[in-house]
């Protein structure tokens, strides 16, 4: 079974889209949960903030990680 970085679909390796698709939802994570628990009229607290913003870094991360490992394959 070849790496998973060295597949291509339209021209991108499978590794490449999936580290731009962490990274975009590190940014949604980051930005909708804050506007939907705002919508619903929910005070937002500090550890919710927190807690949503540390899954948001995760993803983040998980993306950096893979584009990272991707170019050095």
């Amino acid at each position: 079974m070849p790496p998973l970085g060295s597949h291509q679909v339209e021209g991108k390796t499978v590794a490449e889209m999936l580290g731009e698709f962490l990274r975009e939802v590190a940014a949604l994570v980051a930005v909708f949960s804050i506007l939907d628990k705002l919508v619903q009229e929910h005070a937002v607290s500090w550890t919710w903030l927190l807690s949503a913003w540390s899954i948001s870094l995760a993803f983040l991360v998980g993306g950096i990680v893979i584009e990272r490992w991707r170019k050095k394959a």
